[in-house]
C-alpha cells in the first residue's frame, strides 16, 4: 500500500499491524509520513483562514452584559456595526478607514449563515484610535475606545420619587366648628361652620355654610341686636385626573390664577384647569444638569453649596448628573470625578434655579365660565353677569416662560401677554402687558366705552445669604378687570401705582438683615413704608432662644415705630415663653406670653398673654385648650376689668366603611387605620405617633397629604404572644378631599406547644413533620414539641417520622385560655396509620 511504503523493518510492519487490528481502526487510504513530520502552522489562517466566534464585549474595562459574534478572517477581527450602535457608541467617520481594502466578502458572510452583506461588518484594525484584544481563555472581546465615542450616561432623575395611584374610599363626612361668644358688654354670639363633604373614587361633591345666632346687649339707645339663620357659601363638584394632572369642577368656583399678575373672583360655573397638586411627584421648573466625561470608570460626587449631594459611579464616556438640588436661587455645584487610578478631577459649575419658570414643553393653564358670584355671605344664591376666563404658561425652554390671559363677559373684555425670563446666573425678569375694554354701563365716570391698560415688571434674585426683589405695576383708572365686577371698593382693585422691593443678607456671626418698602397709590390715597429688621445669631447657651428686631418708616405721616421681640424655648421645646416691645408715636405697647401646644397625639394646651399699653387699657388674655381622638375644644377669656368669653368645639362625624365614627377635625385628605378590632395599638403616620387605636380598632389619621404616598406604621411590640401582624408598614396616596382606609391584617391565633409521643411512649422524633388539613406543614423539635397555631377547639394532626411511616393524633384546647398565652398540651399520643 502506498500508505505503508518506507518501512524498512518486516518486524515493525508485523507490530504495526498487530496494533492496528487489536484498535479495531479501518484502514482507509492515507499519508504517513514515518520520517518528517510537517512543518508548524506559521498563523491562524493556515490553520482555518474564515470562521466566527461569539464572544462576551468589553469595552473600556466595562462588560457590556452581551455576546455579539465575531467574524475571523485571516488575522482580521470583525465586528457588526448594528451592535456597536445598540451599545449607544458612535464611532466617527474620520476614524474609519477605507474598509474597502478588507478581505471580508458577501460570499464569506453567506457561508458563516448571517444575513446581510459584507459592508454593514467593520474590520476593528482598520478603525483608527481603537485598541482590541481577544482573550481566549474567558472567551471576551475587549475594545479601547476614546471616552468621547462612548453615550452619554445620566445619572439621578428630575422628579422627587416615583408616583403613586392615589385611592380613595367611599363615605359621607360633616366638618363642625362651633363659636360661642359673650362679650364683656352681656348678650352672645355664637356660629356653626359646617362642611359636608361625599367622597368616591368618582370625585369629592361637598357644600360649605354657617349657621349664626346673635343677641348683643350694648349700653344706649341700641338695646338689643338679634341676627342669625344659616348661610350657605359653597357647593361644588370636584374630579382629579392625576395621570394628566387635570381637575374638573362644577359650581362655585375660583377663576385661575396661574400667573401673578392676574387677579380671581368668584363664578358659578364650569372649570377646567391643570392641576399640578395631583402629581406631587413631579418638579415643574427646570433643573441644572452637571455635565462631564470621565476617561477611566469612575465615581463622580457632586457637592452643592459646600455639602455632598449625591455620589454614583460612572463607565468611561460623556455623563450627566441630573439630580435635584433643594435649591431655588443662585448655588455653586462641584462635580468631584475620581477614576480607578485615584486621579481626581473637580469642575465647578455655577447655576441658578427658580421656581417661577416651566420645564422646556410643560403646558399649565386654567378655563372657567360661568357668572359672577354676588354677595357672597350675605346671600346664599345670588349669581350675576356672565363672565368667563383663561389663563395658560408654556416653557418655551429652561430660561423663558411665556404667560397669557383672558377674561370676557358682557361688560368687560380682558386680554393680556407676559413672560419669566432667567437672566443666566443673575437673577429673574419678569413683565406682563394687560388691555381691557369696558362698556359704558360698568363706567361711573364717562358715558363711552373706554380702553385700559396695566403694565408690571418685576426682578428677583436669590443665593444663598443674599436676595432682593423688586415689582412696580401700573394700572390706569380706566383699567377694568372682573375683580371690579365683583370688589369694586377694594384698593387693590383700583389701585394707580404700586412699587415693592425688598432685600435681606445674612452672615454667619451676625444673622440675617432685612429691609423692604412699599409705596402704592390710588385717587386719593397715598402710602409710603419703609421696614428694617435684624435676626441676630444667639450664643449656643442661650438654648434656641431668638430675637428679633424692626423699625418701620410712614414717609406720609412722618412716623417711626420700632418692635423688640424675644422667644425662648421651655420644657425641651415643649412650650415657649416670648416677650416683646413696641414703640410708636402714640405710645408704647409690651406683652409677655406663654404658649404651649396641644399635642398632637392629644392632651391639654395652655397661652397666657399680658399685654401693657400706654395710652389705653392693658389686655389679658388665658385660653385652655384640649384635643383628644373625637373633638378639639378650647375656652377662654380677654379683657382687662370686664372680661369677654369663648368657647371653641371643632370634629367630624364620617359614615366610611359601613360605620359612623366621631373624631377631631378632618382636612382636606384623611386615612382610617384599621387593625382588625384589636385595641390600644400604636399607629404612627411619617414616623411621628398619631395614637392608639380604639376599642374597636380604629384610629384617624385626621390630615393627610394629598396625592402623597405617605408611610403609615404600627408598632406591634406589646401585642400578646398568640396575635399576629403580618403587615407593619404601608404606603398609600389619598385623593383630595377623601378619606382612605388602610388595613393592617392583625388577627388573634390560637397556638399551643404540642408534646408528642409514640405508641411505646417515647418522643416523636426531632425533624418529623407535622401535616394539618388546610395548614402549612412544620416540624417536630426537642422532646418531641410541635408548636402549632390557628387551633380550634378540636384538632387533628398527621406526622410524618423520619422513616416515613405516619402516625395521627387527635387532642382538644381550651379556648378561653388560650386567649391570654400560648397553650401547653402534654402527652398527646401519636397512633400509628396503618398503610392500606
Amino acid at each position: 500500500m502506498h500508505c505503508l511504503s518506507g518501512l524498512k523493518s518486516p518486524l515493525f510492519l508485523s507490530k504495526s499491524l498487530t496494533l492496528i487490528l487489536i484498535s479495531n481502526l479501518p484502514l482507509v487510504s492515507c499519508h504517513i509520513y514515518a520520517n518528517n513530520l510537517p512543518p508548524p502552522p506559521r498563523n491562524i489562517s493556515e490553520v482555518n483562514s474564515l470562521f466566527k466566534l461569539y464572544l462576551d464585549l468589553v469595552v473600556n474595562e466595562y462588560s457590556t452584559l452581551q455576546t455579539v459574534p465575531i467574524i475571523v478572517k485571516a488575522d482580521h477581527y470583525y465586528v457588526q456595526q448594528a451592535k456597536i450602535a445598540e451599545l449607544g457608541i458612535k464611532i466617527p467617520e474620520s476614524a474609519l478607514k477605507d474598509q474597502q481594502g478588507t478581505i471580508l466578502t458577501d460570499l464569506d458572510i453567506f457561508s458563516l449563515g448571517f444575513s446581510g452583506n459584507a459592508s454593514e461588518w467593520i474590520a476593528l484594525d482598520q478603525v483608527s484610535e481603537l485598541n482590541y484584544h481577544y482573550n481566549p481563555v474567558k472567551q471576551y472581546l475587549s475594545l479601547n475606545i476614546p471616552a468621547s465615542w462612548m453615550p452619554v450616561q445620566i445619572r439621578g432623575q428630575d422628579f422627587w420619587y416615583l408616583p403613586e395611584t392615589a385611592q380613595s374610599g367611599i363615605g359621607l363626612l360633616n366638618n363642625y366648628d362651633l363659636y360661642a361668644y359673650r362679650p364683656e358688654q352681656g348678650g352672645y354670639s355664637s356660629t356653626l361652620f359646617t362642611e359636608q363633604r361625599f367622597f368616591s373614587p368618582y370625585g369629592v361633591l361637598k357644600n360649605s355654610g354657617i349657621y349664626s345666632k346673635t343677641d348683643f346687649k350694648s349700653v344706649g339707645k341700641n338695646a338689643q341686636q338679634n341676627n342669625g339663620g344659616y348661610r350657605r357659601y359653597d357647593t361644588s363638584w370636584q374630579y382629579d385626573e392625576p395621570q394628566n394632572a387635570l381637575s374638573y369642577l362644577i359650581g362655585d368656583i375660583f377663576t385661575g390664577n396661574k400667573n401673578a399678575w392676574g387677579s380671581s373672583v368668584r363664578l358659578g360655573g364650569l372649570q377646567v384647569q391643570r392641576n399640578f397638586g395631583t402629581r406631587p411627584d413631579l418638579i415643574t421648573y427646570p433643573l441644572p444638569q452637571f455635565k462631564g466625561e470621565a476617561a477611566l470608570p469612575s465615581t463622580v460626587d457632586l457637592l452643592i453649596n459646600g455639602q455632598k449631594i449625591n455620589s454614583t459611579d460612572v463607565h468611561s464616556g460623556p455623563f450627566i448628573l441630573n439630580n435635584v438640588p433643594f435649591v431655588n436661587g443662585k448655588g455653586e455645584a462641584v462635580v468631584v470625578t475620581t477614576d480607578r487610578v485615584g486621579r481626581q478631577v473637580a469642575t465647578t459649575v455655577p447655576f441658578y434655579i427658580s421656581n417661577t419658570l416651566l420645564k422646556p414643553g410643560l403646558l399649565d393653564y386654567s378655563l372657567s365660565v360661568g357668572q359672577v358670584r354676588e354677595d357672597y355671605g350675605i346671600k346664599d344664591f345670588s349669581y350675576g353677569k356672565f363672565a368667563s376666563s383663561g389663563d395658560i404658561r408654556y416653557g418655551i425652554n429652561e430660561w423663558f416662560t411665556a404667560e397669557g390671559r383672558i377674561e370676557f363677559s358682557n361688560t368687560i373684555q380682558l386680554a393680556g401677554l407676559g413672560s419669566v425670563i432667567k437672566l443666566n446666573h443673575f437673577g429673574v425678569l419678569s413683565g406682563s402687558a394687560t388691555q381691557s375694554w369696558a362698556e359704558k354701563d360698568v363706567n361711573q365716570i364717562s358715558d363711552q366705552d373706554i380702553k385700559g391698560n396695566q403694565y408690571i415688571l418685576g426682578y428677583s434674585y436669590n443665593q444663598q445669604r443674599f436676595g432682593l426683589s423688586i415689582n412696580y405695576s401700573q394700572r390706569d383708572r380706566n383699567y377694568y378687570d372682573l375683580s371690579r365686577l365683583q370688589y369694586t371698593g377694594l384698593i387693590s382693585a383700583n389701585s394707580n401705582q404700586n412699587w415693592v422691593a425688598n432685600t435681606y443678607f445674612a452672615t454667619d456671626k451676625t444673622g440675617t438683615f432685612g429691609a423692604a418698602y412699599i409705596q402704592t397709590k390710588t385717587n386719593d390715597i397715598e402710602n409710603k413704608l419703609l421696614n428694617l429688621s435684624w435676626a441676630p445669631i444667639l450664643p449656643s447657651y442661650m438654648r434656641g432662644a431668638t430675637v428679633s428686631l424692626s423699625a418701620n418708616r410712614d414717609f406720609v405721616e412722618k412716623d417711626w415705630s420700632m418692635a423688640l421681640q424675644l422667644s425662648v424655648p421651655l420644657f425641651g421645646k415643649k412650650a415657649t415663653s416670648s416677650l416683646g416691645y413696641t414703640r410708636q408715636s402714640s405710645g408704647y405697647q409690651g406683652y409677655i406670653n406663654f404658649n404651649r401646644a396641644t399635642p398632637l397625639a392629644g392632651g391639654f394646651g395652655v397661652d397666657l398673654s399680658r399685654r401693657i399699653n400706654e395710652n389705653s387699657d392693658d389686655f389679658n388674655q388665658a385660653r385652655i385648650s384640649y384635643r383628644n381622638r373625637y373633638f378639639n375644644t378650647d375656652l377662654g377669656m380677654s379683657g382687662d376689668q370686664d372680661y369677654s368669653y369663648w368657647l371653641g368645639l371643632s370634629g367630624s362625624f364620617v359614615l366610611m366603611a359601613g360605620d359612623v365614627f366621631a373624631s377631631n377635625r378632618l382636612g382636606e385628605s384623611f386615612a382610617l387605620i384599621d387593625t382588625n378590632k384589636v385595641a390600644d395599638i400604636p399607629v404612627h403616620y411619617e414616623n411621628s405617633l398619631i395614637g392608639h387605636s380604639n376599642s374597636k380598632g380604629f384610629i384617624f389619621v385626621p390630615s393627610v397629604t394629598p396625592y402623597y404616598a405617605a408611610k403609615y406604621s404600627i408598632n406591634p411590640i406589646n401585642l400578646p404572644s398568640n396575635f399576629n401582624a403580618t403587615q407593619v408598614e404601608n404606603r398609600i396616596a389619598a385623593k383630595r378631599g377623601s378619606g382612605v382606609v388602610i388595613k393592617f391584617p392583625i388577627k388573634q391565633s390560637y397556638a399551643a406547644n404540642v408534646y408528642l409521643t409514640e405508641s411505646n411512649g417515647q418522643p416523636i422524633p426531632v425533624g418529623a413533620v407535622v401535616h394539618r388539613a388546610h395548614h402549612g406543614s412544620t416540624y417536630v423539635g426537642m422532646d418531641g414539641i410541635a408548636y402549632l397555631e390557628d387551633l380550634s377547639a378540636e384538632n387533628s394532626i398527621r406526622v410524618q417520622l423520619p422513616d416515613q411511616t405516619l402516625c395521627e393524633a387527635k387532642f382538644s384546647l381550651d379556648l378561653e385560655k388560650a386567649q391570654q398565652q400560648i397553650a401547653v398540651i402534654k402527652s398527646v399520643t401519636c397512633h400509628e396509620v396503618v398503610q392500606p
